[in-house]
């Protein structure tokens, strides 16, 4: 396994290579867009392998999950977070994003108050507006570059009776906090007692970094078991978030029937065969190309704390636990320079550096910004070579 191979995605249609060369049609071909979150590594080639055998050996007509890969979900979940379900609790989607707008309409009704706590993944937000629901934010306690759940005002909210559901990110994106046990119990409480429902985006709990531990949200309890969708997905893991696959463990029966009726009544099935059989190959044979993925990704945090630890208070890089995902607050840098919250993605532009805007987060993420670090780590020596060549040119710094 050779995860410092560079390979240019932009012939085969990737998004963020799109997107990059749309805003900077003279950006060079040896340029890493470090915006979506997918991650710049070859696919393991036991899940390439598997889907060739697969398709030369299989009809592909309509398909439903099959009993060996449902298997395979449930012995995920017990190998990896010590958790028993049912085959009946799973129910696929061709993706998270489209698995909340259905949760939404399944749940509540328009103009019900859905609850985020913010900066958070943008989709969220999207869906809320999208499904005609009223978003209630939540923001996280920013402090000592850290983030923090504000219980007191969570409660204020959820004791609203407008406000009928909450969508967590577990663990957090874009900062990669990994929320603990004691403050899932908490949350699980305060839904209990306001009878929340909580829909738990956990896509990115395999990349937990520097041995740290993933705690699902419906383990806290019976409740939280009950009242909860957790939504999980190999895609970000094993970087196949092409093949469009998902999984909802809803293990209250009531509210699968209601996902399930909402899905039925948009026309939607769930995941595509070829999805499904590269999660089950993921699972059952590429955890070993996971661990040294998970590896790159903690050597490339390492030239990123070197990096910004090079310019004092200039720039704070959040100390993440899990995920690829870099978040940097650079406020005291665009302070002493003297450019707005967003002046600094021109500059970033000029030498070729092109990441995610915090203020995509919500309010709360102006004057941060989300690097993609899931790349070959001489892409992201290069990466910073040019940073820093802009900060001399530039400002002298």
């Amino acid at each position: 396994m050779n995860f410092d191979i560079y390979h240019n995605r932009e012939k085969e249609g990737s998004v963020k290579w799109h997107l990059m060369r749309e805003k900077k049609p003279t950006v060079g071909d040896d340029i890493i867009p470090m915006t979506v979150a997918d991650m710049d590594f070859e696919t393991d080639q036991a899940i390439k392998d598997g889907l060739c055998k697969y398709i030369n050996e299989t009809i592909l007509g309509y398909t439903l999950a099959t009993d060996e890969y449902l298997d395979t979900i449930v012995d995920y979940y017990e190998k990896n977070f010590k958790t028993t379900i049912k085959k009946e609790h799973i129910v696929t989607s061709a993706g998270i994003v489209p698995a909340i707008f259905s949760c939404l309409r399944a749940f509540t009704n328009e103009n019900d108050g859905i609850m985020i706590f913010t900066p958070v993944y943008p989709q969220f937000s999207n869906a809320i507006k999208q499904t005609n629901r009223t978003l209630v934010a939540c923001p996280l306690v920013y402090e000592d570059n850290q983030y923090f759940i504000d219980f007191e005002l969570f409660e204020q909210l959820a004791k609203k009776e407008e406000n009928k559901l909450l969508i967590f990110c577990n663990p957090h994106n874009p900062s990669g906090r990994i929320w603990t046990k004691e403050e899932l119990a908490r949350l699980d409480d305060i839904c209990k007692a306001n009878d929340i429902i909580v829909l738990s985006d956990e896509i990115h709990s395999d990349l937990m970094l520097y041995g740290n531990e993933h705690n699902p949200y419906f383990c806290i309890s019976d409740h939280s078991c009950r009242n909860s969708v957790l939504m999980s997905a190999a895609s970000k893991s094993f970087n196949i978030a092409g093949l469009k696959c998902a999984n909802l463990v809803i293990k209250d029966p009531n509210l699968r029937d209601k996902y399930q009726a909402q899905m039925a009544s948009q026309g939607i099935m769930g995941a595509n065969m070829i999805g499904m059989k590269a999660t089950e190959l993921a699972y059952k044979y590429s955890r070993p190309w996971l661990k040294e993925v998970i590896k790159t990704i903690e050597h490339n945090f390492g030239l990123l704390k070197e990096f910004f630890g090079n310019y004092g208070d200039l720039f704070a890089l959040y100390d993440s636990q899990a995920t690829y995902l870099a978040w940097v607050n650079y406020r005291k840098f665009a302070e002493k320079v003297g450019i707005t919250s967003e002046e600094i993605y021109d500059f970033l532009e000029d030498y070729d550096i092109f990441v995610h805007h915090g203020i995509n987060f919500g309010e709360e993420g102006e004057y941060f910004m989300r690097i993609n670090i899931g790349m070959p780590p001489h892409k992201c020596s290069e990466f910073l070579e040019r940073f820093k060549k802009g900060l001399k040119e530039r400002y002298d710094i």
